[in-house]
């Protein structure tokens, strides 16, 4: 699955950095994000996995992320 989602959006961004087919790049790019959607609603659907504690994950994964940028970049 990673590697479809990183075939995915490595052709859309190169379609669109070539400025060619900029429809189907878009298209790439949105059914990558329809099946990442789908694949969290189902785990997070799933008795195993608690929704706010999901939430919480990938909060402080983004949180980390803008923090990490911000020092490496000086934004």
């Amino acid at each position: 699955m990673i590697l479809t989602n990183f075939v995915l959006l490595a052709s859309g961004w190169y379609l669109i950095f070539q400025k060619k087919l900029i429809a189907l790049a878009v298209f790439l790019i949105v059914i990558k994000y329809a099946i990442l959607g789908i694949i969290i609603y189902r785990a997070v659907r799933d008795s195993w996995v608690e929704p706010v504690w999901f939430a919480m994950g990938i909060s402080s994964f983004v949180a980390t992320v803008l923090v990490y940028t911000q020092r490496r970049h000086g934004v």
